[in-house]
Formats: C-alpha cells, structure tokens, sequence
C-alpha cells in the first residue's frame, strides 16, 4: 500500500473537525479523518488508508483532546521492500 512511512502530525486545536475522545476516553485517528499533505500522499478509500511515497508526504489530524499521556497504536501495511522504515509520530512540536 505504501512504499515510504512519513511523519504522521497530530495538531491541538479547537476546531469543529477535530477528532475528539470516544466514552471511553480513546481517541481513533482513522484515516478518514487525516488530512494529506504532500506531493503525491492520496486517501484510498477502498481500503480506508492512505498511501503514501515519498518521504515529503504526511497525513495530519486535528485533535481536541484534554492533555495527558497516551498510548499510541499504529496500524499500516507495506510492501516487503518497504518493511522496516522508520515513521515518525508528532504531536505538537514533539516527537
């Protein structure tokens, strides 16, 4: 599905999009909801992901969520050749 992973950004705003936490506290950034940014990043929605092939390319989400700690699980598939590259999560300026 993508041959680079690139940094995946997650911006704190107060936005009526913004993704929100769930009863649970949870908080599921779907790639529905990202926003890509880049030369050639596209949102394939047969299969509800994104595709992404150079390393300028990153899907971004608007989080309105209370501060804290959180966990973060990250699903994605790759091609073999593309196994075992680096991503990076932001939140902020943190990485």
């Amino acid at each position: 599905m993508t041959a680079w992973c690139a940094p995946l950004a997650v911006l704190l705003a107060a936005d009526p999009a913004a993704v929100g936490p769930s009863a649970d506290g949870s908080v599921r950034l779907t790639a529905a909801a990202g926003t890509p940014v880049g030369p050639s990043v596209k949102y394939m929605p047969d299969h509800k992901a994104f595709g992404w092939f150079t390393a300028a390319d990153r899907v971004t989400w608007t989080l309105d969520a209370p501060a804290g700690e959180y966990e973060a699980w990250v699903e994605w598939s790759v091609s073999d050749k593309a196994a075992g590259r680096p991503f990076a999560l932001a939140v902020g300026d943190q990485k």
